[in-house]
Formats: C-alpha cells, sequence, structure tokens
C-alpha cells in the first residue's frame, strides 16, 4: 500500500505520532485543562493493552476504502447509528489565535509592546524586535509568510505571566 508516508508507512507514522507528535501534544493539554477544572479525565482508547493490539495491524484494519479506524468503525456498527459511526465530518477544534491577534486582540497587543517589557528588562526578548516581528505578522497573508502565530503569542504570553507573578520572580 503505498502511502506517501515514507520509509516507516502508515506503521511507523503512527509510533511518531504515539513517541513524538500528536500524542504527547494531546495528552499535555488534556492533562493541563482537566487540572485546571479540577476534573478526572479518562481516555480509554490509550490503555496500553488496546494500543499494544492495534499498534501493529496491517494498515488495511486502519485505513480502508478512504475510512480511518476502519476496524472499530466495523466493531461499533451494531453498537452505535450509521451517521455516527460513518461520519467523516469529525475535526480537531481549533482557535482562530491567530486572527485574534490579528485583529480583536491588535489594540491590547500594541499597547502592550508600547510599554517596558518584564521579559525585555530580564534579557529574555529585544522589545523593539518583538514589535517589528508582530507588525510583520500582521502584515502578512493567512497561514503563509515567515512568521508563526507562535512567534508573536509565545513571548506575549510569557510577558503576561512574568507581570502575574512578578512578585516570586527574581531576574
Amino acid at each position: 500500500m503505498r502511502t506517501g508516508l515514507g520509509k516507516g508507512g502508515v506503521l511507523g507514522r503512527q509510533r511518531a505520532d504515539l513517541y513524538q507528535f500528536s500524542l504527547p501534544w494531546l495528552t499535555h493539554y488534556e492533562d493541563r485543562s482537566s487540572m485546571a477544572w479540577s476534573r478526572e479525565i479518562r481516555l480509554p482508547f490509550l490503555d496500553y493493552r488496546l494500543v499494544n493490539l492495534l499498534l501493529p495491524l496491517d494498515p488495511q484494519w486502519k485505513l480502508r476504502d478512504g475510512w480511518t479506524k476502519w476496524i472499530f468503525r466495523q466493531a461499533m456498527q451494531d453498537w452505535l447509528p450509521p451517521p455516527i459511526v460513518w461520519r467523516k465530518d469529525k475535526q480537531g477544534f481549533s482557535t482562530p489565535l491567530g486572527e485574534w491577534l490579528k485583529h480583536e486582540l491588535r489594540p491590547a497587543v500594541e499597547r502592550l509592546l508600547r510599554e517596558d517589557l518584564l521579559i525585555a528588562q530580564s534579557g529574555l526578548v529585544d522589545r523593539d524586535a518583538l514589535a517589528k516581528r508582530y507588525q510583520a505578522y500582521c502584515a502578512q497573508p493567512p497561514l503563509r509568510g515567515t512568521y508563526s502565530r507562535k512567534d508573536v503569542f509565545n513571548p506575549i504570553s510569557l510577558e503576561l505571566w512574568a507581570r502575574r507573578f512578578e512578585a516570586q520572580l527574581s531576574f
């Protein structure tokens, strides 16, 4: 089966997702969210026995006729209505942070970048360079350009965090 996923194919990509990419990132945010809201969160499909059973399966049991999670869909056919089992429109939720930074949050960010920054005073960030980077980020077309939203959001978040905990910090 040709997948366009390189030498490792589907299994290699799944192992990379499991150990390097998607899973560590998702579980990190799930853990933080559950702690922030004092909730017990369970991830039943991450049970090591289920992962050990399914990960080595041949890709034909995972991807078939354009369907992902094929064996799981087959297993759930008798338990769930077909529109749920065979839906293709399920997508993750992401916030439009990039657009917020360019529009709704822009006056607040520009005001912040005109002030003395704790992260600049500590030598972590050059305020003028950050302000120029932010202006360049706002001017570039969506999803294209030199800067990502993280290039401006991360230092801004760090500054807001430093202001919140300034009394406990020693720069």
